[in-house]
């Protein structure tokens, strides 16, 4: 009777501790190995480790454009989604505060600008159900172009790469010849002469081999595209205190970790 007793107990443990873990899903719309992505992975352990494996983050890399990640986490199917704030921009021109040309200057400048940026973010997010946690820039754009520019004036009446409202003004202001051209066609509008240059992350140019069609690469600091991992604030709201702390604490250091990681991917 008493071995029965015992054993009760045990089972009732183990199903009241099966009960509590929770296990949420981020989306990201980078591969696995781009630094956004890698520092997602980095708060999921973060996470997995101050709870004891009781709270566990998956992150789900390459799983869609932004549109349909703020979709995920906005209606619920997912908790969490890292999403590219620019790409809100039609909703919200604010959102693209990253992007506006040589305003940030370096990382330091990146920094001050998120931390000026964030209280207007934050509550611009929690009005379409998104919980911010944290955010960070970069990898910061430079120029690539076909031919050596030692000066803005050598980029007059070159096809530059202009696919938004802020790089086609940015264009128009350097008197270059704006050319939206599909992300994944730019290579071939290099090597057909469409375009001559482009303002583009190092990443970026990195995954379309650009040093391959525009030799002659310069490290200018034009934009700092910034990114933001949002919650569900119904699946945070339904976590216990502690694992809400947890995951706060987390997003802190992960922040940090993040612009760490940013200054390296551009380097």
């Amino acid at each position: 009777m008493l071995k029965s007793f015992v054993l009760g107990l045990t089972l009732s443990a183990l199903c009241a501790t099966g009960a509590e873990a929770v296990t949420w899903t981020l989306t990201s719309p980078f591969p696995a190995d781009d630094f956004r992505t890698r520092n997602a992975q980095w708060l999921a352990d973060q996470v997995r480790d101050a709870s004891g494996g009781d709270f566990r983050i998956v992150v789900d890399a390459n799983a869609g454009e932004t549109p349909a990640a703020r979709a995920g986490v906005e209606t619920g199917r997912v908790a969490m989604g890292l999403i590219d704030l620019a790409a809100l921009g039609d909703q919200r021109p604010v959102y693209q505060f990253g992007m506006v040309p040589f305003l940030a200057g370096d990382y330091d400048g990146a920094q001050r600008l998120w931390r000026a940026a964030a209280p207007v973010v934050r509550p611009l997010l929690a009005n379409q159900g998104l919980m911010l946690l944290y955010g960070v820039g970069g990898p910061a754009s430079s120029l690539f172009a076909t031919r050596p520019i030692e000066n803005a004036g050598d980029l007059a009446n070159q096809p530059l790469l202009a696919n938004d409202i802020l790089s086609q003004e940015l264009a128009a202001a350097l008197r270059a010849r704006p050319v939206a051209v599909p992300p994944a066609s730019i290579p071939a509008a290099f090597g057909n002469g469409a375009l001559a240059a482009m303002f583009a992350p190092a990443s970026a140019a990195s995954e379309m081999n650009a040093p391959s069609f525009a030799r002659n690469a310069y490290f200018v600091r034009e934009s700092f595209p910034m990114t933001a991992v949002v919650v569900n604030p119904a699946a945070y709201s339904a976590l216990d205190e502690n694992s809400q702390r947890i995951l706060l604490d987390a997003a802190v250091m992960a922040q940090n970790h993040a612009w760490t990681e940013s200054v390296e991917a551009t380097n």
